[in-house]
Protein backbone atom coordinates (compact mmCIF):
# COMPACT_ATOMS: atom_id res chain seq x y z
CA UNK A 1 0.00 0.00 0.00
CA UNK A 2 1.28 3.34 -0.65
CA UNK A 3 1.82 5.99 2.26
CA UNK A 4 -1.42 8.03 1.22
CA UNK A 5 -3.75 5.13 1.34
CA UNK A 6 -2.33 4.65 4.71
CA UNK A 7 -2.88 7.61 5.47
CA UNK A 8 -6.57 8.38 4.40
CA UNK A 9 -7.89 4.63 5.32
CA UNK A 10 -7.68 5.47 9.10
CA UNK A 11 -8.90 9.04 8.65
CA UNK A 12 -11.76 8.00 6.48
CA UNK A 13 -12.80 5.20 9.03
CA UNK A 14 -12.73 7.39 11.98
CA UNK A 15 -14.23 10.64 10.52
CA UNK A 16 -17.20 7.91 10.26
CA UNK A 17 -17.06 7.02 13.21
CA UNK A 18 -17.16 10.66 14.53
CA UNK A 19 -20.46 11.40 12.26
CA UNK A 20 -22.02 8.15 13.84
CA UNK A 21 -21.50 9.65 17.21
CA UNK A 22 -22.01 12.94 16.44
CA UNK A 23 -25.24 11.66 15.00
CA UNK A 24 -26.01 9.05 17.80
CA UNK A 25 -25.04 5.29 17.36
CA UNK A 26 -28.86 4.37 18.43
CA UNK A 27 -30.40 6.87 16.20
CA UNK A 28 -28.05 5.67 13.19
CA UNK A 29 -28.91 2.24 14.29
CA UNK A 30 -32.08 2.63 14.42
CA UNK A 31 -31.97 3.77 11.10
CA UNK A 32 -30.05 0.94 9.50
CA UNK A 33 -32.43 -1.38 11.53
CA UNK A 34 -35.48 0.13 9.35
CA UNK A 35 -33.96 0.23 6.36
CA UNK A 36 -33.21 -3.42 6.40
CA UNK A 37 -30.83 -5.83 4.73
CA UNK A 38 -32.60 -6.19 1.52
CA UNK A 39 -32.75 -2.41 1.12
CA UNK A 40 -29.45 -2.02 2.01
CA UNK A 41 -28.48 -4.65 -0.44
CA UNK A 42 -30.28 -3.25 -3.13
CA UNK A 43 -28.75 0.29 -2.59
CA UNK A 44 -25.76 -1.01 -3.05
CA UNK A 45 -26.39 -2.81 -6.36
CA UNK A 46 -27.83 0.47 -7.37
CA UNK A 47 -24.63 2.48 -7.55
CA UNK A 48 -22.40 -0.62 -7.20
CA UNK A 49 -23.62 -1.88 -10.88
CA UNK A 50 -23.53 1.07 -12.81
CA UNK A 51 -19.61 1.52 -11.75
CA UNK A 52 -18.48 -1.53 -12.61
CA UNK A 53 -20.22 -1.15 -16.13
CA UNK A 54 -18.73 2.10 -16.82
CA UNK A 55 -15.30 0.84 -15.71
CA UNK A 56 -15.45 -2.24 -18.06
CA UNK A 57 -16.78 0.37 -20.77
CA UNK A 58 -13.23 2.30 -19.77
CA UNK A 59 -11.16 -0.97 -19.86
CA UNK A 60 -12.59 -2.19 -23.28
CA UNK A 61 -11.90 0.57 -24.98
CA UNK A 62 -8.27 0.35 -24.23
CA UNK A 63 -5.83 -1.95 -26.08
CA UNK A 64 -5.03 -5.34 -24.21
CA UNK A 65 -2.25 -5.08 -21.95
CA UNK A 66 -2.41 -1.32 -21.42
CA UNK A 67 -1.29 -2.11 -17.76
CA UNK A 68 -4.37 -2.77 -16.07
CA UNK A 69 -7.19 -4.58 -15.24
CA UNK A 70 -11.27 -4.70 -15.18
CA UNK A 71 -11.04 -4.37 -11.59
CA UNK A 72 -8.08 -1.36 -11.79
CA UNK A 73 -10.83 0.40 -14.69
CA UNK A 74 -13.82 0.41 -12.25
CA UNK A 75 -11.72 1.85 -9.37
CA UNK A 76 -11.06 4.66 -11.78
CA UNK A 77 -14.40 5.59 -12.42
CA UNK A 78 -15.37 4.61 -8.90
CA UNK A 79 -12.38 7.62 -7.97
CA UNK A 80 -13.92 9.92 -10.40
CA UNK A 81 -17.39 9.93 -9.29
CA UNK A 82 -15.81 10.47 -5.82
CA UNK A 83 -13.75 13.43 -6.34
CA UNK A 84 -16.71 15.14 -8.60
CA UNK A 85 -18.88 14.71 -5.61
CA UNK A 86 -15.93 16.23 -3.23
CA UNK A 87 -14.91 18.97 -5.49
CA UNK A 88 -18.18 19.64 -7.42
CA UNK A 89 -17.01 23.51 -7.45
CA UNK A 90 -14.25 22.18 -9.75
CA UNK A 91 -14.95 21.35 -13.32
CA UNK A 92 -13.65 18.10 -14.06
CA UNK A 93 -12.27 17.39 -11.13
CA UNK A 94 -13.28 13.86 -11.32
CA UNK A 95 -11.50 13.24 -14.32
CA UNK A 96 -8.32 14.84 -13.54
CA UNK A 97 -8.52 12.70 -11.08
CA UNK A 98 -9.08 9.32 -12.60
CA UNK A 99 -6.58 10.15 -15.10
CA UNK A 100 -3.85 10.80 -12.65
CA UNK A 101 -4.73 7.76 -11.16
CA UNK A 102 -4.17 5.99 -14.45
CA UNK A 103 -1.30 7.34 -14.86
CA UNK A 104 0.68 6.76 -12.02
CA UNK A 105 -0.42 3.05 -13.02
CA UNK A 106 1.68 3.30 -15.99
CA UNK A 107 -1.88 3.35 -18.57
CA UNK A 108 -1.28 5.42 -21.95
CA UNK A 109 -3.80 7.42 -22.62
CA UNK A 110 -2.69 8.75 -26.05
CA UNK A 111 -4.75 6.79 -28.94
CA UNK A 112 -2.71 5.30 -31.56
CA UNK A 113 -3.11 6.04 -35.09
CA UNK A 114 -4.71 3.28 -37.26
CA UNK A 115 -3.86 4.65 -40.34
CA UNK A 116 -1.52 2.94 -42.30
CA UNK A 117 1.90 3.86 -43.02
CA UNK A 118 2.32 5.54 -46.35
CA UNK A 119 5.56 4.43 -47.29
Amino acid sequence: MNRALLIALPLGLLLAVAITLWCGIDAVGAALASAGWPALLAMTAYHLVPKALCGAAWWTLLPRGSGAGLAAFAWFRWLRDGANDLLGVIPAAGEIASIRAMCLRGIALRARSRRPSST
